[in-house]
């Protein structure tokens, strides 16, 4: 076989075809055997390479040939003749004869191969021209192609030069081939240059031939392909006049060898499929450029109106039908003049018509021109005219008109001249400004917020309100304004005529001149100071209540306050045991705060110090309006030190004491250094206020920690210090309290040794919060410990609980509790008896995963004289692991999800029957933070206990479980 120059199907025909001529030879041969030997056929041998020769390929052709050779050189022998001259002449006749039906099969394969490859030209042609769209045309073309071709499968893939990159447009397989797979990832591919099969080809522009794709290192797909039973292919370039469109590929399940004249083909087809995508990419691109020409138009807030030399109207877009009332129907054919201009102007229009047509000239081209037209009813109105002249070549000139109603800008300069008289009686500053930044207005406003008078302003530059240090900011308005941007708000600083500085609250907006061009800019400007000093101490609030963290708080205070307020901020605090400390430093630059740190430490004793001390042993603030040469040369230390206070340039000071509850806890200094700003008693005010609320928050902090660490202390006094060492048994408790930890809450669990060889565990939920739950917590466990000592059934513990509660029970205040006595059993574990008293009920973890409840329930403690408890007896073998927990776990809730409740917790469970305690605890704790809502969270205790497993010398440990604990001796 000779690659893929013949289809499928006609290299089945040939192959028969060959067999049927192996046979007629064989035939021949037989023939000649069993005639007698005067009838010498070898020379009838000839017929099978010639008839073979009519539609087998080259290579069936010689294989018919080589058995003709064959059978004559055998048939010289029955014959008598073999190796005469005879024989060698009949043997001579059939290789010619078989050489001539080679050569003829050669020239017919070759025709029929150009006939095949002409016909898929052809055929891609048809299917070309009956396409609207590369999409729909590509199965068609890549089946005829691979049908004829004998290809299982293709693609094509189209070059997208907006992104650079190489997409697929389509496949095609074979009906007998699977290639979901291999479509689904080349659909769903963007290839670059180079990359991939396609992209290597859009690269190189030559074709590629894949003789294994298994063994091809540069293709993605190749996984997709093998899946596919595909294994070799052939990928060339869809060429067109601008360049490589695209790429088209094709794929066999069996290997193909490289063939000229296949090459030569997708050369054609590749110009043939190129030129076609380029001619629909003009296409689109025409269709594209007149539908965005016909959106601009219809979309156009103007009148656009094209005629013609003799004045009739061309094109009438929507805005002019709104405008003039005509449908673009009766105004298209018809004399323009007659239409919209009015009767005493139509022929003034008519003669400067005919004027340019014969000279090309007018004083009315591109110009804006104020006239009057006339709408269908009849009505005048003023427009804007700009006409144009259209060159059509060799053809008479075409006019278009952009007409624009003047109505409204009529009525709006009546507004204009109406809101001039609003601006100039307005409250807030307004003024104007040109490109230039020179004042070209000052509203009274403006007099009154700046202090100077119009006659003062106007002519100057904008710079006479702007400090120098802000200089940049307004170069930067500038340019926005410039790039005709509209700033709605933007708070900052201006200078007044007396130098003092106000805060401002600016709007800005372009000022256009009738052309559109940007010519300047408005300014409303308005007093910011009270709105921004109460936005100020919102958020200092906010902040001050954000955190009981005072230490941090003030830090982030001082932050806050830099640069509003000052410079520089430094909060010193008094600590409990009366030593001054400085929690925060704060500047906007992070090299002058460690530049500050850096002197406080070589100099530690300065007059800041001094003066924050005196501030908080008199408790009153200190004003410094101007910080002078002088004062800097008595607070330095040395000269070094003198010149790195001039160098931070300090202009005036403020130190505020921090006072809450008649007595001071600490001091605020603020600084102005390079803003140049000079304190004053409304600055001293605000800083008296802020100073306020901060002393208020750090002391309600001190308060909340000391409560704090007075519920902490508490808490942890009505829990064990740490769990026993039970021989055999594991154990592990969790406790969360639930808020933030300023009361002690309910839970509780405990582990001792009530006799020589048994061991008690409790766990329980008292009813409520704070003290009095902390007291019936401290009486139930010491009641249990006391009643394990008389009695060893949990029930009649839990009813000397219940009674003792009884006895100092309040109207408000019960518990749930579940009792278990443990001791070891013969067979290795644990026995255990249980009481449960209102409490829900333990989980036994069995080692198979089974998770069962045990234990009955029975009546609250504390509620009722007579409570119902039963005792329970449950055997822990070893692996075998005993849950109590409290309904925190059970009731954790959350808004999505509801309660956790006992199934999630079992659930749990399953999955650690073969884990240690200490991570079941671990394990149920985590699952129940991630669960809940911190605000809905309840205070959570859980206690896991666990029988080892038994391993090499369990005897001996069994054995040291059975030894009673030894008790002190008596004194």
């Amino acid at each position: 076989m000779t690659g893929v120059s013949l289809g499928r199907l006609a290299r089945g025909r040939s192959r028969r075809w060959t067999l049927l001529c192996l046979a007629l030879t064989g035939a021949i041969a037989l023939v000649d055997a069993f005639l007698t030997t005067n009838a010498i056929l070898i020379g009838l041998l000839i017929v099978g390479p010639l008839v073979s020769s009519a539609r087998s390929g080259p290579r069936g052709v010689l294989a018919v040939t080589a058995f003709a050779v064959a059978l004559g050189l055998v048939l010289g022998v029955p014959d008598d003749v073999f190796g005469s001259k005879e024989h060698l002449l009949r043997i001579l006749i059939v290789v010619a004869g078989g050489s001539l039906a080679i050569w003829t099969a050669s020239i017919r394969q070759s025709r029929e191969r150009t006939a095949d490859l002409l016909g898929v030209q052809a055929a891609v042609a048809r299917i070309l021209s009956s396409s609207d769209t590369l999409e729909q045309a590509t199965p068609r073309i890549l089946e005829a192609v691979c049908a004829t071709l004998g290809w299982d499968s293709g693609a094509i893939w189209r070059v997208r030069r907006r992104r650079n990159v190489i997409e697929c447009v389509g496949m095609w397989a074979a009906p007998d081939v699977d290639a979901t797979a291999l479509a689904d990832q080349s659909r769903g591919l963007a290839f670059a240059r180079g990359e991939g099969l396609p992209g290597r080809v859009w690269r190189s522009g030559q074709a590629a031939w894949v003789l294994d794709v298994e063994l091809d290192p540069t293709l993605p797909r190749a996984a997709a392909l093998l899946a596919s039973g595909l294994s070799s292919g052939l990928a060339f370039p869809l060429r067109s006049s601008s360049g490589i469109v695209g790429v088209v590929e094709f794929f066999a399940r069996d290997e193909q060898q490289p063939d000229r004249h296949v090459l030569d083909l997708m050369d054609a087809l590749g110009g043939q499929v190129g030129e076609y995508v380029e001619r629909k990419r003009a296409e689109a691109a025409v269709q594209e450029s007149e539908a965005r020409k016909r959106a601009i138009l219809d979309s156009a807030l103007d009148c656009v109106i094209t005629m013609d030399q003799e004045g009739r109207v061309l094109e009438f877009n929507p805005a002019a039908e709104r405008t003039f009332g005509y449908s673009a129907e009766e105004a298209i054919g018809a004399e323009l003049a007659s239409l919209i201009i009015p009767p005493a102007l139509r022929e003034r229009h008519r003669e400067g018509v005919r004027r340019i047509v014969a000279t090309g000239k007018s004083e009315m081209l591109g110009q804006r021109l104020e006239l009057i037209g006339m709408r269908k009813d009849g009505s005048e109105f003023p427009v804007e005219l700009t006409l144009t002249a259209i060159d059509a070549g060799e053809s008479p000139p075409i006019f278009a008109g952009y007409i624009r109603d003047l109505s409204e800008r009529r009525r709006s300069e009546e507004a204009q001249r109406r809101l001039a008289l609003i601006v100039e009686s307005s409250d807030d500053a307004i003024m104007s400004k040109d490109r230039n930044g020179v004042i070209t207005s000052w509203n009274s406003g403006a007099q009154r917020l700046y202090g100077w008078t119009p006659e003062e302003a106007i002519g100057q530059s904008i710079r006479l309100i702007v400090p120098d240090e802000r200089r940049n900011e307004e170069q930067k308005i500038l340019d926005s304004v410039l790039r005709d941007e509209r700033i709605e708000r933007h708070e900052t600083i201006r200078v007044r005529k007396d130098g003092s500085k106000v805060d401002v609250a600016l709007s800005i907006s372009p000022i256009k001149d009738a052309a559109g061009e940007i010519v300047g800019a408005s300014v409303i400007a308005h007093d910011n100071s009270e709105p921004k000093r109460i936005a100020f101490l919102a958020e200092a609030q906010a902040l001050l209540g954000s955190s009981l963290d005072y230490t941090t708080t003030l830090e982030n205070l001082a932050r806050l306050s830099v640069p509003y307020i000052s410079d520089w901020c430094i909060v010193d605090v008094v600590n409990p045991d009366g030593a001054i400390e400085r929690l925060a430093t704060a500047h906007l630059d992070p090299e002058k705060e460690a530049l500050a740190a850096e002197l406080r430490e070589r100099y530690p004793r300065t007059d800041l110090e001094r003066g924050a001390r005196e501030a908080i042993a008199v408790g009153r603030s200190t004003l410094v309006r101007q910080i002078s040469d002088e004062q800097l040369a008595r607070a330095a230390h040395d000269e070094e030190h003198l010149a790195i206070l001039r160098e931070l340039g300090l202009q005036s000071g403020m130190i505020v004491p921090l006072r809450a509850r008649a007595r001071s806890i600490g001091a605020i200094t603020f600084l102005s250094a390079e803003s140049g700003r000079q304190f004053d008693e409304e600055d001293l005010a605000l800083a008296e206020d802020l100073a306020g609320r901060a002393a208020i928050a750090v002391d309600n902090a001190r308060l909340y920690g000391e409560r704090s660490y007075i519920a902490s202390t508490l808490q942890q006094a009505l829990l064990p210090d740490n769990l026993p060492e039970i021989p055999g048994v594991e154990l592990a408790a969790r406790y969360v309290a639930a808020g933030e930890g300023t009361e002690v809450g309910g839970d509780f669990y405990d582990i001792y040794r009530s006799g020589e060889a048994t061991w008690g565990l409790a766990i329980g939920d008292v009813r409520g919060k704070g003290p009095r739950a902390a007291a019936v917590t401290a009486l139930t466990r010491y009641t249990l410990r006391t009643a394990s000592l008389s009695q060893t059934a949990p029930s009649r513990i839990l009813m000397t609980l219940n009674e003792a509660m009884l006895r100092q029970r309040s109207d408000d205040r019960f518990c749930t509790v579940a009792y278990a006595s443990i001791e070891p059993s013969e067979r290795g574990g644990i026995t255990m008896r249980l009481g449960v008293g209102g409490h829900p009920l333990p989980l036994l973890v069995r080692r198979d995963g089974a998770v069962e409840r045990v234990g009955r329930p029975g009546t609250l403690i504390g509620l009722v004289p007579d409570p119902d408890i039963l005792d329970v007896t449950v055997e822990l073998s070893p692996g075998e692991s005993l849950v109590l927990y409290t309904d925190g776990v059970s009731e954790a809730r959350s808004q999505e999800d509801g309660l956790f409740g006992e199934e999630r917790l079992i659930e749990l469970l399953r999955d650690c029957a073969s884990c240690d305690a200490a991570f079941i605890a671990e394990r149920i704790e985590q699952r129940v933070r991630e669960f809940q809502d911190q605000s809905s969270a309840d205070d959570l205790a859980v206690l896991v206990m666990r029988v080892r497993e038994r391993s090499k010398g369990s005897a001996e440990r069994a054995a040291e479980r059975f030894v009673p604990a030894k008790r002190p001796a008596p004194a």
